[in-house]
């Protein structure tokens, strides 16, 4: 008897029971079949190993594993696939004739993922099933075949539409072969340059999804697609009612042609639950996003290992669970990875909200950097008090809502004067402040640029106490930034780097608005002081500068003068508008008295027309001034208010109450000697004061109030008479 070498023979029958070989895991020496490379197949030895199954073996082993058959039928296989074996020799007589079977059973190349069952030692496999796949037009362009032991092979007819054959065993577009005197292809492999054999080229074959015809009309009536991973899959759904496809080859063939058939369709894909299912359900949900109307992905519950929806509906699964399974399922998404900062997805965008992460409306956003900025002396300290204040108790910061939490005032310029701020800011008229409100004042220099240690420290407080209060900290002030930067150049881009990240570090650890206070030169127009890399850093930027009228030009070296107000305005804020106006002023309070009997003052910030801002009401208690207290020039001034809202051309009504034009009663104050005249800077400026005296008394006792601030001072254009019915002098 012949000797056999199987080793050589192991590469191309790997081949043709396996498929093609995992390009990604395989090596010159070693061969990986499956999605995941679980087949080896060693070129040197001729072995395999089944690292899933635990099984291994040459040749005549893999046969047996795949195919079900042993001994000479395993010889016999190999020699009708057109591998190198001999043919047996005869022991005397002539060789008995064999039964010939058909075709379609003696050479059917099984798919390279299935396998078998177990079978007995010699068992034939047999065809069990054909699924036939049809083109659009419902003609016949190939079939999957179904063997037990479970194996598949697909193949086609010679002349598209037959169903009796002759057949192409495979869709590949190759060099196929037959014997003379036979009607079937089978596929060619490298070595097989047998003269004898007939030769012929067939074209590769379109993939198509299962019952397409079916697919195609549901896609344009709307109906869901169900995908599922094979075509029993397929059988146990349609059983139902429900319209469901498969592509061929099972998992790990899912390709861009399939997606491209089911363009804007509802599709629900199945997964098997095993890892090579849920591998396949991931990648035909990847691969129909973004041509599938919409994609879900569903998980059946209770699956056994390797179950699939035949086995879920065997198991006593219906139609209705079906259907919950379905109505249950989210869109499908990737798996992402997590990312060490933070992503905005621009599938997020489609409903797109606008920044709502507001500390003080329009203004300031939580979370940001945000520099408050002005020459020397024009009122920063006096604005980021009153602002932090308004933040911790949770008030109104003219009219823009502010979200109450804890806030840290680092007064590094000076504690005392902040503390007198604050008592000026706490006793204001009206004011009824929370003695336990979350404002914080450290009143000493924390040195952000050269001690690591302060920023750390300062996080660490702000940590505590949000803990211990149960609140976030809304905002962090360093005023200023000059104090904080202890030794650093602020005209240096490193070093007023190096004081941003630290702010930086602040912000991102709590959760804060850093407000830096900081300078810009004796022209607040030119920005802020230093390095323009703080500029290109801050999230918001506030200038703070008074209202300044040019002097007397027919006096020598005439000065400036200050007109009373000051203008904040919102000059960056990369989540909202530019160039938002707030005109303010400074009142002067009596807080207290020194040893020596001395007032002790401080100022507080009210709004341009001389109002407190939002939040705060009018006086009450011993501050507050009735009516029958108001001064005769008060009185006369209010009774010129009323014959103006005769008078006035410009005059209107606001509301349902009339309103006068200011200029008219400016106009009719100056006639009745209540205002003085005159065009000097000091005539100018003594009658913005005695027009202050006048209206504010008014204001706070309920008779007047401003309207329709100008867009560029903030200072009403109108003033309201909100009621009239003021009572006798009682001094007369």
């Amino acid at each position: 008897m012949t000797e056999i070498d199987f080793a050589p023979m192991m590469e191309a029958v790997a081949r043709d029971l396996l498929g093609e070989p995992n390009p990604q895991l395989s090596t010159p020496g070693e061969l990986r079949f499956g999605n995941h490379g679980s087949i080896s197949v060693d070129l040197e030895k001729g072995s395999f190993f089944d690292h899933e199954q635990g099984v291994g073996g040459g040749v005549l082993k893999l046969v047996e594993e795949r195919v079900g058959v042993t001994g000479g039928d395993a010889m016999r296989w190999l020699r009708e696939r057109g591998h190198p074996i001999p043919e047996p020799e005869r022991r005397g007589g002539p060789e008995r004739p064999r039964p010939q079977r058909p075709a379609e059973e003696r050479r059917p190349s099984p798919a390279s993922d299935a396998r078998p069952q177990a079978s007995k030692p010699g068992e034939r496999r047999r065809i069990v099933e054909t699924y036939p796949y049809h083109d659009e037009e419902g003609v016949l362009r190939y079939e999957v075949v179904r063997y037990e032991p479970k194996t598949f092979t697909q193949r086609r007819p010679v002349v598209a539409g037959s169903t009796s054959g002759p057949w192409i065993w495979g869709l590949k577009g190759q060099e196929y072969f037959r014997r003379p005197g036979r009607a079937d292809w089978y596929p060619r492999r490298p070595r097989d340059d047998r003269p004898a054999e007939e030769i012929a080229e067939f074209p590769e074959e379109e993939r198509l999804l299962y019952r397409l015809g079916d697919v195609l009309n549901a896609v344009e009536d709307g109906e869901t697609i169900h995908v599922v991973e094979g075509e029993k899959d397929v059988h146990a759904l349609k059983a139902l009612g429900l319209v469901a496809t498969c592509n061929s080859g099972g998992s790990g063939k899912w390709g861009p042609e399939f997606s491209a058939q089911l363009t804007g369709a509802d599709v629900v894909v199945f997964a098997d639950n095993d890892e090579a299912g849920d591998a396949h359900a991931d990648e035909v949900c990847r691969s129909l996003r973004g041509r599938a109307k919409r994609v879900r992905r569903v998980d059946l519950p209770g699956l056994p290992p390797k179950g699939d929806v035949a086995d879920f509906l065997a198991a006593g699964g219906d139609l209705d669970a079906i259907r919950a399974a379905v109505a249950a399922a989210r869109e499908w998404l990737p798996e992402l990875p997590v990312a060490p900062f933070p992503v905005v997805r621009f599938g997020d965008m489609r409903e797109y909200r606008p920044f709502d992460e507001w500390l003080v409306r329009n203004w300031i956003g939580r979370g940001q950097l945000v520099a408050v900025y002005g020459p020397p002396k024009q009122g920063k300290s006096f604005l980021t008090i009153d602002l932090g204040a308004r933040i911790a108790h949770g008030w109104p910061w003219f009219g823009l809502p502010t979200q109450r939490s804890v806030v840290i005032y680092n007064a590094a310029e000076g504690g005392e004067g902040v503390k007198k701020r604050l008592a000026a800011w706490a006793n204001a008229p009206g004011r009824s402040v929370d003695p336990f409100a979350p404002f914080f004042m450290v009143p000493t220099v924390l040195d952000l640029f050269s001690d690591e240690t302060a920023a750390d420290a300062l996080i660490a407080y702000a940590r505590a106490v949000s803990d211990a209060l149960g609140a976030p900290v809304g905002a962090i002030f360093i005023d200023t930034l000059a104090r904080a930067m202890v030794g650093g150049d602020e005209n240096s881009a490193v070093d007023m780097g190096r004081l941003i990240a630290a702010a930086d570090r602040i912000k991102t650890a709590t959760g804060a608005t850093v407000i830096l206070v900081h300078h810009s030169g004796k022209d607040v127009g030119r920005g802020m002081r230093g390095h323009s890399s703080l500029l290109g850093a801050v999230d918001g930027a506030i200038s703070v500068a008074k209202v300044m009228l040019d002097g007397d030009k027919s006096e020598p070296r005439a000065e400036p003068v200050w007109t009373g107000e000051i203008e904040v305005r919102l000059q960056a804020q990369k989540d909202g508008e530019d160039g938002l106006l707030q005109t303010i002023r400074l009142d002067r309070r009596i807080i207290g008295r020194d040893a020596d009997g001395a007032e002790v003052s401080s100022c507080i910030v009210t709004d341009g027309s001389g109002r407190l801002p939002e939040g705060s009401s009018s006086l009450s208690g011993a501050d507050r001034r009735s009516a029958d207290r108001l001064t005769k020039d008060v009185r006369r001034a209010f009774a010129v208010l009323l014959r103006a809202t005769a008078t006035d051309p410009r005059g209107t009504e606001i509301d349902g109450r009339p309103a006068v034009h200011w200029l008219a009663w400016v106009n009719g104050l100056q006639e009745a000697k209540l205002l003085p005249s005159g065009g000097t800077n000091d005539a100018r400026r003594e009658r913005n004061v005695v027009f202050e005296e006048l209206r504010r008394p008014l204001i706070v006792a309920g008779f007047v109030k401003g309207a329709r601030p100008d867009a560029r001072s903030g200072k009403p254009e109108f003033w309201i008479v909100l009621r009239d019915d003021l009572p006798p002098d009682p001094t007369e």
